[in-house]
């Protein structure tokens, strides 16, 4: 009885020896594209020291178009079906790529299918993913949306433009830049006689005492109390010309004001 124990335990482990140690073809496939994408699909052949042939066809879905992928151990063949398939001889271990190219604006699932034979065995289903799952691309709501560039004059008189761009459908509103077009402040004269002249851009002249702003110019005051008595009309005549004469020469008047004010205080003294 222990005799036949002995004899199933050692089968069992040579069952699972070989369980261990038999080749396999496994699919990886990204978990999700979008529509447009290229999808690299990948087949992991796996084999045992027994093994010196593996027979593989990868069965793609309806809608996809496979291209195999070079500079790999084996280039797989293209079947008239659109299948994949490819006779492996032997060293045979390592990943074999394929490119899928998703239809645009694609939002399917797409079930991937396949076997591989080894020498001498029979048919088994690679193992691995078989789904890829496809979602639609999200539409751009800028697309096709061309927003117009702000303008702006600044001080100098210089033109300057920002461009503006889209966010969610709409065109934002940017602020052209005229920190370098600005115009400076100044006053057209700082000077003045008699008087002062303030800071930019006001520039108000203030007058210095006995002297009044006439036409941006502190002219100085004419004594208001002077009294001229008038005799005859030649007298007036001459007086009219002499008024005539001051109205139009600054110069004059300042000079004769000043002898009047001299003339005043030398009087009341």
């Amino acid at each position: 009885m222990r005799k036949f124990k002995l004899i199933e335990l050692m089968l069992v482990c040579i069952l699972l020896s070989s369980l261990v140690v038999a080749g396999s073809v496994t699919r990886s496939i990204p978990a999700t594209a979008s529509g447009g994408d290229i999808v690299e699909i990948t087949l992991t052949v796996a084999t045992d020291t027994n093994d010196n042939m593996v027979v593989l066809t990868e069965v793609i879905p309806s809608g996809l178009i496979a291209t195999p992928l070079g500079n790999q151990p084996f280039l797989m063949d293209i079947a008239p079906s659109g299948n994949l398939q490819k006779a492996l001889t032997f060293p045979m271990l390592g990943q074999y790529k394929y490119n899928i190219a998703v239809p645009d604006n694609s939002a399917e699932t797409y079930t991937f299918d396949g076997e591989y034979i080894l020498h001498g065995g029979v048919p088994s289903v690679i193992l691995g993913d078989t789904i890829l799952t496809i979602t639609a691309p999200i539409d751009d709501p800028c697309a096709g949306v061309t927003c117009q560039p702000t303008t702006e004059t600044c001080p100098d008189g210089v033109e300057v433009s920002c461009e503006n761009t889209c966010s969610a459908d709409t065109c934002g509103t940017c602020t052209p830049d005229c920190s370098n077009n600005q115009i400076e402040d100044t006053c057209t004269s700082s000077i003045v006689d008699n008087g002062v002249v303030g800071v930019a851009p006001g520039c108000a002249i203030t007058c210095n005492a006995g002297f009044t702003l006439t036409n941006g110019a502190c002219v100085q005051d004419v004594a208001t109390d002077l009294t001229i008595t008038v005799e005859t009309e030649n007298q007036k005549t001459i007086l009219q010309g002499i008024l005539d004469v001051l109205k139009t020469n600054d110069s004059l008047l300042k000079k004769l004001s000043g002898i009047a004010k001299v003339l005043k205080e030398n009087m009341s003294d």
